[in-house]
């Protein structure tokens, strides 16, 4: 993993000045916005879902396994705490979310075929834009919005635009009222 981080630092030189400031600009109007972090984590995945069927339809997996790798590492060198569980996130807000990654990544792109940038380059600066947001999240985050990209991007009616709701918060949460001769077995240990 320190090596794809090193691949993504020497990418981040490589590309300038103008792509760079696009990327972070990017980044800091998102970090911005005045999300729940439900929100927030919905937003991303999202706007990562999106860029995987629109620009890497034939090559997901390696795409989500560079992202998860970069956050990953991130998220295991600043070890942020585990988001709030927002009960209500409002659709509103995770799309507002989405849209401005998006219209940032294409940005990016734009930025980076001016700039006469590599595929490869421009690639592992998109990484870089989803990484850098993601791994600001604790870990098992991380995991959780993966696997609802990848859920997403599974279910055969997903389509660009739509929007991926990551959630937080058990859907069923146990009763800790109950006995617990009452209580559901969750499994077998």
């Amino acid at each position: 993993m320190r090596a794809l981080v090193e691949t993504i630092n020497q990418t981040l030189r490589n590309i300038g000045l103008g792509p760079g400031r696009v990327l972070l600009e990017t980044i800091e109007s998102f970090e911005e916005l005045s999300l729940s972090d439900q929100e927030r984590v919905s937003a991303l995945a999202s706007s990562i879902a999106n860029s995987a069927l629109a620009y890497h339809r034939t090559r997901i997996a390696g795409y989500l396994d560079a992202i998860r790798g970069s956050a990953m590492t991130i998220a295991l060198e600043i070890l942020p705490p585990p988001p709030v569980a927002d009960s209500c996130p409002l659709l509103g807000n995770i799309a507002e979310g989405a849209d401005l990654l998006s219209s940032g990544l294409n940005q990016l792109i734009d930025a980076l075929c001016l700039a006469s940038i590599c595929m490869e380059d421009r690639i592992i600066a998109e990484i870089a834009l989803y990484a850098r947001l993601l791994g600001r999240h604790d870990p098992n985050t991380v995991q959780i919005v993966l696997r609802g990209i990848d859920e997403a991007l599974s279910h055969p009616d997903f389509a660009t635009g739509d929007l991926v709701a990551v959630a937080l918060v058990d859907p069923s949460p146990l009763d800790l009222s109950l006995p617990l001769d009452r209580m559901p077995t969750l499994g077998v240990a």
